[in-house]
C-alpha cells in the first residue's frame, strides 16, 4: 500500500467505495493472464520512511523575499547579477567575495553550487525542519557524518578525474579488439550563472535553466594526437563538432561544423580547431575549456541569457567557468 500511495501521490485522485457484488468482472479479469507481460506501473522501491511535515516547506519566493530583506545579502545578489565592484572592502562580505565566481542568482535567490544560500531570519526556521522528529543527537550526527562522506565520494568525482576515466577508457579500447564499442561521453555543461549551453538551429546559445530548452547534450572524446597531459578533447552535438575560427576581421569565433567526431578522434592529424584544452578550475566540480588554436582563449558565456557562446579571455565579463554533469548512457 505505501508503494501504490507513494505512486499515486503524482496524481489527483477521489476513492469511491464500490461493493464487490457490484464489480464481478473483477475476478474474471484477474483471473485472465495477458499476453504480454508489462512493467509493474510501480515498481518495488525501498521506502524508509514518510512523513507529513507540521508545516509547508520554504519555497523559492520565500527564501528571495526575506534574501531582499538582508541589507548584506541584498548586496551581495545585486553583486551578482550586475557585476562585483572593485574596491569593496567590507569584510562583512568577504566570505561571499573570495567565491564570487562560484556564485550565481535563480529567482532572487543566491545558490553556491547546489546549495542555497539562508538568510539568517530564515535559518532558525530550517534548523527546526531539520531537527523535526529527529532520533536523538548522537544519531542526527552520526546521519549527518555518513550524509558528509557520501558527498565527499561524489564531490571527489572532479572533472579532472573524469577526464582521467575518459582518456583511459579510450586508451584501453585502442589497445584492445574492442574499438568498435567506442563511443563519446555525453555531459551537459551550465555556467555558474546557471545557463546551460544549448544548440539552437545549429548555433550555440546560452540558455537560462528556467526556459523551455532544457540544454543540449554534447559528445566528448580524446584528441589522441595532442598532449594527454592538457585533456585535449573534441566536443560535438548533433552530429556537429564545435570548432574555433578567426573571420575576415579577426574576431574570434566558435561555430559548429558538420563534422563525425568520431573520425577526427581517429585521425592522426592534430586538428587543433577542433580541440580544446579541459581542466578543473578553482573547485573539483568546476571546469574550463581553453581554445587549442587559440592559446588563451576560453568557450565563454554572456551575462545575458539567450546571447551565442563565443571565446573570451579569463578576466572579463564573460563568463569561461562551468558545472558539468555525464550521462549514463555516455559511459
Amino acid at each position: 500500500m505505501t508503494r501504490w500511495s507513494e505512486f499515486l501521490a503524482a496524481y489527483n485522485y477521489q476513492l469511491t467505495h464500490r461493493p464487490g457484488k457490484d464489480i464481478l468482472h473483477a475476478d474474471a479479469l484477474s483471473r485472465s493472464p495477458l499476453p504480454d507481460v508489462q512493467d509493474d506501473p510501480a515498481p518495488t522501491s525501498h521506502v524508509l520512511q514518510i512523513e507529513t511535515l507540521p508545516s509547508p516547506l520554504l519555497t523559492a519566493p520565500d527564501i528571495a523575499r526575506e534574501t531582499k530583506k538582508d541589507k548584506r545579502l541584498a548586496r551581495v545578489l545585486s553583486w551578482v547579477e550586475r557585476g562585483w565592484p572593485e574596491n569593496d572592502k567590507d569584510e562583512h562580505s568577504k566570505a561571499f567575495r573570495n567565491r564570487q565566481t562560484e556564485l550565481f542568482a535563480q529567482k532572487g535567490c543566491i545558490l553556491w553550487g547546489d546549495r542555497v544560500v539562508i538568510p539568517e531570519t530564515l535559518q532558525t526556521k530550517v534548523l527546526d525542519m531539520l531537527y523535526e522528529g529527529h532520533p536523538g543527537i548522537v544519531r542526527m550526527k552520526a546521519l549527518l557524518e555518513k550524509g558528509r562522506d557520501v558527498a565527499n565520494k561524489l564531490y571527489k568525482m572532479s572533472w579532472e578525474k573524469q577526464m582521467e576515466d575518459l582518456f583511459n577508457e579510450f586508451k584501453q579500447t585502442q589497445e584492445s579488439t574492442i574499438a568498435a564499442m567506442e563511443k563519446p561521453w555525453k555531459f551537459k555543461f551550465w555556467d555558474i550563472s546557471n545557463k546551460f549551453l544549448s544548440v539552437v538551429n545549429n548555433v550555440l546559445i546560452a540558455t537560462p535553466q528556467n526556459s523551455n530548452s532544457p540544454g543540449s547534450s554534447f559528445d566528448v572524446i580524446p584528441n589522441n594526437s595532442l598532449d594527454s597531459k592538457r585533456n585535449p578533447i573534441f566536443i560535438g552535438a548533433s552530429n556537429h563538432v564545435v570548432s574555433c575560427i578567426k573571420s575576415g576581421d579577426g574576431q574570434l569565433q566558435m561555430q559548429l561544423k558538420e563534422e563525425n567526431i568520431m573520425i577526427l578522434h581517429k585521425t592522426t592529424e592534430k586538428l587543433k580547431n577542433f580541440t580544446f584544452y579541459s581542466k578543473s578550475d578553482g573547485r573539483p566540480e568546476i571546469c574550463t575549456f581553453e581554445s587549442a588554436e587559440f592559446p588563451g582563449w576560453f568557450i565563454s558565456t554572456s551575462s545575458e541569457p539567450n546571447k551565442p557562446i563565443g571565446l573570451s579571455q579569463k578576466g572579463g565579463p564573460e563568463n569561461v567557468l562551468f558545472y558539468f554533469r555525464k550521462h549514463q548512457s555516455g559511459i
